[in-house]
């Protein structure tokens, strides 16, 4: 069961407590007893706090705050496989079915605007192999992790002047502050095994170099190992194809985790896709040069979704990759 914005409680001095949310919304994935239902109903103070309770018959599994996965022990190798044009049939019917829902929707809601209020982009899993893997590698992701922040603003305290107090400091995420600019400094020079994971991102590692990352830092934990194999077969997939015995050997994986790196390969994209829009380490690329020195090798990084987008605004995403069903080709409005 999901549940959506429950009500949270704050205890007061005398030992009560009370919510600081007035209403929830219950959203049921899976199928519940109905007893449990009845339950529910029958409490008055849960039902009083209830504003939606639902069941949505959409059974997933949520792995964080911002992802969940389907119950389907196989969807690479299913969407993924040797039958490459199944995966982007199902991107197309997806398209073609909100897209005839819209019109259904003009036709019938009188208030439902009549003219496109926005652009959707649908995409699979293969346009942003990379985030999952190495996101949480990057300066940002690291200083959320770390350190108490309240949104981009990190709150600290420092020795007060002449002998006082304590004063608290606030350090701004942002390149403009210098303080947060000395301390980025300071954290990349004391951070060393994470640049074979720069390098094979920005496209300037080879085989060799993650070899001797390999040797030289037997340490790192497994599953940053198994992060380097991801990055380095999504980037050079045909190099891994070359290198994976020595690379497997080195890296002492079980057989599961390098079925990991194999499924990783499945989300390889079509060489139309390669040539409009670029390898990963050209896109990062694309940013890393409007920066110099050590800016340039402290510069955040930009999933490719976030260029598909700055493209999308420019009406230069390529057709032949992306059609747009709001065109007035009709093989494009088949029914799903």
């Amino acid at each position: 069961m999901k549940c959506s914005g429950l009500p949270s409680q704050k205890t007061h001095p005398n030992g009560r407590y009370s919510s600081l949310t007035r209403k929830a919304f219950v959203l049921i994935s899976s199928p519940i007893a109905k007893e449990l239902v009845d339950e529910i109903e029958m409490d008055s103070s849960v039902v009083s706090r209830i504003c939606t309770l639902e069941e949505m018959n959409l059974e997933f599994f949520p792995i964080d705050s911002q992802g969940f996965i389907t119950d389907n022990e196989r969807p690479l190798k299913e969407l993924y496989g040797d039958k490459k044009a199944f995966r982007h049939l199902i991107r197309k019917k997806l398209a073609a079915g909100v897209w005839n829902s819209l019109n259904k929707y003009k036709s019938t809601l009188p208030d439902f605007p009549q003219t496109e209020t926005c652009e959707l982009l649908i995409v699979d899993r293969s346009v942003e192999r990379i985030v999952p893997i190495m996101h949480d590698l990057t300066y940002d992701a690291m200083c959320h992790e770390l350190l108490n922040m309240h949104e981009n603003k990190y709150v600290h305290e420092v020795p007060g002047k002449a002998g006082g107090p304590p004063e608290k400091e606030d350090d701004l995420l942002k390149d403009h502050d210098p303080i947060w600019l000395r301390r980025r400094i300071t954290l990349s020079q004391r951070i060393k095994q994470h640049k074979c994971v720069k390098k094979l991102i920005f496209g300037d590692a080879e085989a060799a170099e993650l070899i001797k990352f390999l040797k030289v830092y037997q340490h790192v934990k497994p599953e940053n190992r198994l992060r380097l194999l991801m990055i380095y077969a999504v980037i050079y997939p045909e190099k891994f194809e070359i290198e994976k015995d020595k690379l497997m050997e080195l890296a002492r994986l079980p057989e599961d985790d390098m079925n990991v790196v194999y499924n990783m390969i499945l989300l390889e994209g079509s060489t139309d896709n390669k040539s409009s829009l670029g390898p990963f380490y050209l896109i990062f690329d694309f940013y890393k040069k409007k920066r110099v020195g050590e800016a340039a090798n402290l510069s955040r990084f930009y999933p490719m979704i976030e260029k598909l987008i700055e493209k999308l605004s420019k009406t230069e995403l390529p057709k032949n990759d992306y059609p747009c069903m709001n065109d007035s080709s009709p093989t494009l409005h088949g029914t799903s």
